[in-house]
């Protein structure tokens, strides 16, 4: 039986940036200088201001970089512009970035900078020490670049391509990718440091081999070497390396379009890896860099070995408000669920989602109760809320569940708007330790201000003190007769700049038993019941 073999690209996060998994097919670019191509030397008269341009077949711009100046102390002014103080040489990268559809490059080109007047200042040497050997690794996955130490001064030492060529090698942070097959050259820099020259190590060759071959093959039938079975699409999976364990995500072939990317991102803050909890994004992005959020099917994220007592496993859209995520039995998702969790054999926390978003554990948030000693309160009347519970340093957000009826200021104040039952609830967001938290509904009723009714023969004249809230609006007048239940509008009065509202009117019959009620849309702002009694 024929075993499909798998790509696994690993990937780190280095200072906060995420580093993609790299597809096996991505398409090489390449770079070119407008004059001779490396490794040719080029020699720049005396003076000169600007050195050759360099193209990227894929279109993508180019940006240049010294790599040794020994000597020259040449120095960038502009996009291939710089300045030397001595005859020397100064070697410049030009590197571009993945761009429609194809991958990273970089090259280098060496400048021989030709003065007879210039004084070379007096700057020290200095050395590398522990450099690495070059190693063989397969393309679509990375190897490590390990630390490299300077003999004397001060600043950093920094890898850096000095040619990617057909392999399309690229750096993020400390780990080196290659797409292709083919040779990458590694340099190291030390910089940063104005008393010594720009000191940069020989070129360490990494061979980039093909992705893998097959493992456990049989010998091909005749049957085998006819078929025109398309090659298998192989699953994405990237790794994040974090204290003494990892974090692993794994796309099944076709859950995500072709030559989609797929990285984590950090965002575990120090006191919560010390608490033993774990923050990551979860990003993909199709060929065309779209970030891609809902999936074919369900993606599997490892999590590692974290400690569960007190804690929930969670998710987030926002990195503020958390969601628990349920565990499952088994390993499989259930058709109505979007995520859930399971722990494997190894006491891993596994979570299965069908979407793209934050992930991690958090401490359990002591409940949030929202509290007042009033629970019913008069239009246009206010109440401040108290809260009790919660944990964490996270923000508080308070919301009116129904906002025709009552307003909530973030300061946790009240304000009846019209009558009927209020709710409102508080939201505290999650921290680098603590879970969101929410109160739940709290519920205060809102009483409809009183109407009084004044009868003079046929005519009636209704009075309300409203609310300053409704100062100078419109209200509508209605008429309900008790007897026939019958509700009929009467008018639309503008209150006074107190909110407050008069009108007389002459109804056709003036029922024996009539409700006065006054609206601001749907909204009950006052009502009253009116008997008339018999002479």
């Amino acid at each position: 039986m024929m075993k499909i073999r798998k790509l696994v690209a690993i990937a780190a996060v280095v200072g906060g940036l995420s580093l993609p998994i790299i597809s096996a097919h991505a398409a090489a670019t390449s770079i070119t200088w407008t004059s001779e191509v490396l490794p040719a030397s080029n020699t720049i008269d005396a003076d000169s201001e600007s050195f050759p341009t360099a193209t990227a077949t894929s279109g993508a711009p180019i940006t240049y970089r010294i790599i040794d100046n020994t000597g020259s102390q040449c120095a960038l002014t502009g996009p291939h512009q710089f300045t030397y103080a001595n005859s020397g040489s100064c070697l410049i990268s030009a590197s571009a970035d993945a761009f429609n559809g194809f991958g990273p490059v970089s090259t280098v080109r060496l400048f021989t900078l030709t003065s007879t007047h210039l004084v070379e200042p007096a700057l020290l040497s200095r050395t590398l020490n522990d450099l690495p050997e070059g190693v063989t690794f397969r393309s679509g996955t990375s190897t490590y670049l390990p630390n490299v130490n300077i003999s004397d001064g001060i600043g950093s030492v920094d890898p850096v391509v000095l040619e990617s060529g057909s392999s399309g090698c690229y750096l993020q942070g400390s780990q080196l990718y290659a797409a292709n097959e083919g040779a990458c050259y590694i340099g190291y820099t030390a910089t940063d440091d104005p008393a010594y020259y720009l000191t940069t190590s020989n070129p360490i060759l990494y061979t980039v081999i093909s992705a893998g071959t097959n493992v456990d093959v049989p010998v091909p039938t005749a049957a085998d070497a006819t078929s025109s079975e398309p090659s298998p699409i192989l699953p994405l999976a990237v790794t994040l390396p974090i204290e003494n364990s990892y974090v692993t995500v794994t796309a099944p072939a076709g859950i995500l379009p072709d030559n989609s990317t797929l990285d984590i991102v950090s965002g575990t803050a120090p006191e919560a890896a010390k608490a033993g909890l774990l923050q990551v994004e979860i990003n993909a992005y199709d060929a065309n860099g779209v970030k891609v959020t809902e999936l074919k099917n369900v993606l599997t994220l490892n999590l590692g070995p974290l400690p569960l007592k007190g804690n929930d496993v969670v998710y987030s859209q926002d990195g503020l408000i958390w969601k628990t995520i349920a565990k499952i039995s088994g390993t499989s998702l259930p058709d109505d669920m979007r995520e859930g969790y399971y722990l494997d054999q190894d006491e891993n926390v596994v979570i299965l989602t069908r979407h793209l978003t934050f992930y991690g554990t958090k401490r359990l948030s002591k409940d949030l109760i929202l509290l007042s000693t009033v629970k019913v309160r008069d239009i246009g009347t206010n109440v401040r809320l108290a809260i009790q519970g919660g944990s964490g340093t996270g923000a508080l957000t308070f919301i009116s569940l129904t906002p025709k009826i009552c307003s909530i200021t973030q300061k946790g104040v009240v304000t009846a708007l019209a009558a009927g039952e209020c709710s409102v609830d508080v939201v505290k967001n999650g921290d680098a330790i603590y879970s969101s938290g929410t109160s739940g509904p709290f519920a205060l009723t809102v009483n409809p201000k009183a109407v009084r009714v004044f009868t003079a023969g046929k005519k009636l004249t209704v009075q309300s003190a409203l609310s300053k809230i409704y100062a100078n609006k419109s209200v509508d007048l209605y008429l309900l007769d008790q007897a026939s239940r019958s509700l009929g509008f009467v008018q639309k009065i503008t209150a006074t700049s107190n909110g407050a509202v008069r009108f007389t009117f002459s109804p056709t019959n003036i029922p024996k038993s009539f409700t006065i009620e006054l609206k601001f849309g749907d909204q009950l702002l006052a009502s009253s019941v009116t008997d008339i009694k018999s002479p």
